[in-house]
């Protein structure tokens, strides 16, 4: 991988609990539960689904890294909010939960070997996806929900 692009990937993963943490201090305590779109998390939720899905960053990028053409299922958002009650979860827990799963994600990224930036694995949905597009998917996933949060966290 293009050794500019891992480095801005590496800072804008480093950089999103640092953001979620400094919008939810921004965030009026009637603001957590509020649904401006109620096809979206509320912000309640969205600090607990990006707790969880570092983990599943984290599974996909130590699978590829393991193995070429490991095999990578999709995971369906709303089953795994449901099953984790985002609705009642603690957002200061959540941000811990994201923060120690970051570092954990960051620590298994910076410890590859370029050739292993490279490596594929097969997405039960989408296909062929290289570790370095895990990675980057992470990173958008990341951006997707600060803007979301940065949004709604005083939305009347």
């Amino acid at each position: 991988m293009n050794e500019m692009v891992q480095r801005y990937v590496m800072q804008g993963l480093t950089s999103s609990p640092v953001v979620l943490g400094q919008l939810m201090r921004q965030a009026k305590p009637d603001a957590w539960d509020k649904r401006p779109d109620p096809e979206r998390f509320t912000l309640r939720e969205v600090v607990a689904h990006m707790a969880d899905w570092d983990s599943i960053w984290l599974e996909r990028i130590e699978k590829i890294a393991k193995q070429e053409g490991a095999a990578i299922q999709g995971r369906n958002p709303d089953e795994l909010a449901a099953k984790n009650k985002y609705e009642t979860s603690d957002p200061q827990k959540s941000l811990k939960q994201f923060e120690a799963g970051r570092a954990k994600l960051l620590a298994t990224l910076k410890g590859l070997k370029p050739e292993q930036w490279e490596k594929a694995g097969v997405h039960s949905e989408y296909g062929k996806m290289k570790l370095v597009e895990v990675a980057q998917i992470a990173l958008g996933h990341d951006g997707y929900h600060l803007q979301q949060v940065a949004e709604w966290i005083n939305k009347k």
